[in-house]
């Protein structure tokens, strides 16, 4: 038992403690030297608590710097979907990749002899009808919006061939195709796609501020996009008496249940030029939208002048 060190002026042997420590405290050993009561203390004690201290928080710091790197890119998901969500969350083996224009992806066939929720394919691919779930499509439009599904979780994305936006909204004669992203939680086999897919959206178009669920975020100016995924046939809906399917968000309905689901990339792209009327060649510059063109014609002059040709 070490002694205690009672008043500053005691000279006692080495290894006295202040009188005055709790017990629950770190004792700290001193030293009371000489006739002027002076204290040696041995921080000893004090610097291995210090490092043990240091050594946790670096541990702790360790498993926090390696669970975000893990999970950078994944968003909190309430519960997985249902309706054909085997299919919806994985990709066809050894699929093809195919370039479709958006408008004939727009107009695939209605698989008529599919019914709503046909139990037939609720976990397998549509391999047996016209049209096969058999490819992965690479389509080009103007990207409406984004949506984060509260339901399964998904990034519900539109493509129209019109270049919508929240100042210049869709009509009722617009079309879309929806294209999906599943979470990586589920979409375990392809999550690192999926996940980049999801990431980017949130970086380029949702100004890297991760959705809240049940968000519907419309794009304030055009955005042209190319989109590859998985060709989905979307039997938990159908087709409506108007042509319609009562798919879509934000005044934009889509018309056909064919979907890209689930979607493996996506990059911004040149948009299109503008479509010159018809009857003028496209090869020439339109001097009209810079110029007055004055029409000329010839007259008839005595043999003795020389030609000349008047604006008229």
């Amino acid at each position: 038992m070490q002694q205690k060190c009672n008043s500053p002026d005691q000279n006692m042997a080495a290894g006295c403690i202040l009188d005055n420590t709790p017990e629950s405290r770190m004792e700290i050993p001193v030293e009371c030297v000489g006739a002027m009561g002076l204290l040696i203390f041995d921080l000893s004690p004090v610097k291995e608590e210090l490092m043990r201290v240091k050594r946790l928080f670096f541990s702790v710091c360790l498993c926090l710097t390696v669970g975000i790197t893990a999970f950078g890119a994944s968003l909190p998901c309430r519960s997985p979907g249902t309706e054909r969500w085997p299919v919806k969350t994985s990709l066809p083996p050894g699929a093809p990749t195919k370039t479709m224009t958006l408008a004939d992806a727009l107009n695939l066939a209605r698989l008529t002899d599919v019914k709503k929720d046909d139990p037939r394919y609720q976990t397998t691919r549509i391999m047996d009808q016209p049209v096969k779930e058999d490819t992965l499509v690479t389509i080009s439009g103007y990207l409406y919006l984004v949506g984060f599904e509260s339901d399964d979780c998904d990034f519900h994305i539109q493509i129209s061939p019109q270049p919508r936006t929240s100042t210049n909204p869709p009509t009722k004669d617009d079309n879309c195709i929806i294209v999906e992203a599943p979470s990586g939680q589920y979409a375990t086999t392809i999550a690192d796609q999926v996940e980049g897919v999801r990431q980017w959206v949130i970086d380029n178009l949702l100004g890297k501020t991760a959705p809240t669920i049940g968000s519907v975020h419309v794009m304030q100016h055009p955005v042209y996009v190319t989109v590859t995924g998985a060709l989905f046939y979307d039997d938990a809906h159908t087709y409506l008496a108007n042509g319609g399917t009562g798919r879509g968000k934000k005044g934009m309905e889509s018309n056909t249940l064919w979907e890209l689901h689930p979607v493996t990339s996506i990059a911004f792209a040149p948009a299109p030029s503008a479509t010159p009327p018809s009857g003028i060649d496209q090869r020439l510059p339109r001097l009209s939208a810079y110029f007055t063109v004055a029409r000329i014609a010839p007259v008839e002059i005595p043999p003795s002048t020389s030609s000349v040709w008047p604006v008229t």
